[in-house]
Formats: C-alpha cells, sequence, structure tokens
C-alpha cells in the first residue's frame, strides 16, 4: 500500500463482533475496508483514493459493516472498498459518531454515552487519503492539453486565427450599484488590473 513519508501516531481500536482490528486514521477522510476476491470479481475499479503521494488506490464499491467497539457501543457504517493492508475508521466515522481522541490517554471519548473506548497506540505511516476521483472518457483529452485546465497570462501571442464574438442588443442588464468597503474595493481593483495585464479581459467599449 502507498505511505506518505513520515511517522505519527496512529490509535487501534477492535470490533468485538468480528474480531477485526481498526486503524483509526485522522489522516483519511473516507473510513475504508480492504477488498475480498468476491468485490474484486463482482466489479472493476470505478474510482481512485488519491493519497497525499498522488498514487491513486483502487476502490471496489462499498461494504456496510456492523461493529460494536464496546458491550455498549455498536455502529453501522458504510466503508469504502479499496486496496489497502488494513481496515481504517477515518474522519467521516468520527464525526458522524461524535468520536473525539481523548488526550488523556490512549482512548476515544464516545460524546453521545459520555463513554471512552479503549485503543492502542503505535507510531507509523500509513496513506494520508484525502479525495475521491472517477476516471472520465474527458480525463485522457484533458491529459493531452493541459493548457486547458491552467490559468496561463494572455500576453497577445495568439496562434491561431479563431475568434469568438458576443454580440448583443438592447440595454444592459442592470443592478443597483454598492459600494465595497475600502478592503474589498481594493482588492477588487487589483484582481481587475491583474487581469488587465494579462489579457483575460478588456475594458468595455459600452457607452
Amino acid at each position: 500500500m502507498p505511505c506518505s513519508t513520515g511517522s505519527r501516531e496512529l490509535l487501534w481500536v477492535n470490533d468485538t463482533i468480528s474480531s477485526t482490528k481498526y486503524l483509526i486514521d485522522t489522516g483519511a477522510t473516507f473510513s475504508i475496508v480492504p477488498p475480498t476476491s468476491d468485490h474484486k470479481t463482482a466489479q472493476q475499479p470505478a474510482f481512485d483514493l488519491i493519497p497525499a503521494n498522488g498514487i491513486p488506490i483502487a476502490t471496489y464499491g462499498t461494504e456496510s459493516c456492523h461493529m460494536a467497539l464496546t458491550q455498549s457501543v455498536s455502529f453501522t457504517w458504510l466503508f469504502l472498498v479499496a486496496e489497502v493492508n488494513q481496515p481504517i475508521i477515518g474522519v467521516d466515522f468520527l464525526e458522524a459518531h461524535d468520536l473525539l481522541k481523548d488526550t488523556r490517554g490512549p482512548s476515544l471519548y464516545h460524546r453521545p454515552s459520555n463513554s471512552s473506548i479503549q485503543v492502542t497506540g503505535c507510531a507509523g505511516n500509513p496513506p494520508l487519503i484525502t479525495h475521491l476521483r472517477q476516471e472520465s472518457s474527458y480525463d485522457s483529452i484533458l491529459r493531452q492539453f493541459p493548457l486547458l485546465t491552467s490559468q496561463t497570462p494572455n500576453h497577445g501571442c495568439i496562434d491561431h486565427g479563431v475568434e469568438h464574438c458576443i454580440i448583443t442588443s438592447g440595454l444592459p442588464c442592470f443592478a443597483r450599484p454598492r459600494r465595497l468597503p475600502p478592503e474589498r474595493r481594493q482588492a477588487a481593483e487589483m484582481e481587475f488590473q491583474a487581469m488587465l495585464n494579462e489579457g483575460t479581459i478588456r475594458p468595455s467599449s459600452c457607452c
């Protein structure tokens, strides 16, 4: 599994129902379980998880898991199924169930029940999984022409004869002018001037 550089404190918690050991990772946006052979046979990867190192991790849909972290505290959650080495409880699970890391010791504080869940601590460097990406038929085209999605200044050196004109008629749309606070006006004027310098906009020819 791709890992980010650097080691950080990690917590592990046991599910008393399945005896599964979950990694609690506040650097992971999503909660994840590893795929089984059935997952891989049932469907092809549709989404990619993107860790901090940028190397995509294939996913295989979702899996609903019911777990009991103590005798009195149980949860049901829809986990992503992805190519990871161990089940991960991410920020989505922690926020949804109001679970907080207890700074006084290796435990999680469950605010709704006012109870603590015992965990074990260790150091490690799992992937910082930040977002999902779905590959589409347009991605390969955009990769061939990166300038389409990047902001590049226009210095007037146009190497094609394509022009796009929007011809309007009648009076322009009207909205009552409102004064901006001085700091916002200054920021707006700086942005307008930057776009003028880049050639992104030009002074209007309307009266």
